[in-house]
């Protein structure tokens, strides 16, 4: 089975500070903080960081293209400005969904609805997901 498909995301510092671990040969470093970071197992951090060192080109893991995780950076979504008609209003994204429902008797339930689908997708990309609105918007799961 390829995980390479699957991107483990961590904090920017943190990406970092495993580069720099890979760069100085401190494998077992990046790899504890990679687990830390991510929750992983041995295996799946290991592949991981190989990944990284083969994209590096630091060395050779042609297995690890293929098994091994891609990992990148965390987005992560702070909060958005808008403008509901009576100004510009920044919130992060859990006041945006208060403020939309607070909002129902003047903005009306249609542009409610689409102000808490936009959240929905928002949180979504901040968590790392795959993003496809089509199926996120018919969907009837709001777990994601």
């Amino acid at each position: 089975m390829s995980n390479g498909d699957k991107r483990l995301q961590v904090d920017t510092k943190i990406l970092n500070e495993i580069k720099d671990d890979i760069n100085h040969s401190r494998k077992i470093a990046a790899i504890k903080k990679l687990r830390s970071a991510t929750n992983t197992g041995l295996k799946e951090a290991k592949y991981a960081v190989e990944r990284m060192e083969h994209e590096m080109g630091l060395k050779s893991h042609p297995h690890a293209i293929k098994d091994g995780h891609k990992v990148g950076p965390k987005t992560f979504i702070r909060a958005i400005t808008f403008d509901l008609g009576g100004g510009e209003l920044t919130v992060d994204l859990e006041a945006m969904e208060m403020r939309a429902l607070m909002g129902l008797d003047v903005m009306g339930i249609n542009e409610v609805a689409r102000v808490l689908d936009l959240v929905k997708i928002l949180k979504a990309f901040s968590d790392g997901d795959d993003i496809n609105i089509t199926s996120m918007l018919t969907s009837d799961d709001d777990t994601l």
